[in-house]
C-alpha cells in the first residue's frame, strides 16, 4: 500500500509540492487511512474478532481518525501556532480510541487468554 501511495505522489508531484509548501501532506493521510486501518483489522482478527461487520466498522472508524488528521492540516495550513484550531485533532483522537476500546474489551472478555500467541501479546503491550 505504501508503494502505491508513493506512486500516486509521483503522478501528482506538483500538487504534492504545493501542499508541502502550504504545510500539508494530504497523500500521507490517505495512505495512513488505508494502511493503518488494514493493520488494525488484521490485529483485531489475530485477537479473535472475526465478525465482518465489526471489522468493517473498525476499518471505517480508524480511517476517519486519519481523515480528521488531514482535516486538521487543511484547516490550519498557513496559520501561526498560536492560531491553530484543534477541533479536528480532538475529534480524530476520540475516534481513534474506539477501535482500541473494542480490542481491549475483546481481550478481557476472552475466557482463555493462553490461546493467543506470544507475539500478539507483545504487539498489544507495546502501545
Amino acid at each position: 500500500m505504501s508503494a502505491a501511495a508513493h506512486f500516486l505522489v509521483l503522478l501528482n508531484w506538483e500538487k504534492y509540492e504545493r501542499d508541502l509548501k502550504g504545510g500539508m501532506n494530504r497523500f500521507r493521510w490517505v495512505e495512513y487511512a488505508f494502511s493503518s486501518s488494514w493493520i488494525l483489522v488484521l490485529l483485531m482478527n489475530l485477537w479473535g474478532h472475526f465478525d465482518w461487520v465489526e471489522s468493517l466498522g473498525i476499518f471505517v472508524i480508524n480511517a476517519m481518525m486519519c481523515m480528521f488528521g488531514d482535516l486538521h492540516e487543511v484547516m490550519n495550513s498557513g496559520r501561526k501556532p498560536s492560531d491553530v484550531n484543534w477541533w479536528a485533532f480532538h475529534y480524530g483522537g476520540l475516534m481513534g480510541l474506539v477501535p482500541w476500546a473494542v480490542l481491549w474489551a475483546g481481550i478481557f472478555r476472552t475466557p482463555n487468554k493462553e490461546e493467543f500467541p506470544w507475539y500478539a501479546w507483545a504487539y498489544v503491550w507495546s502501545y
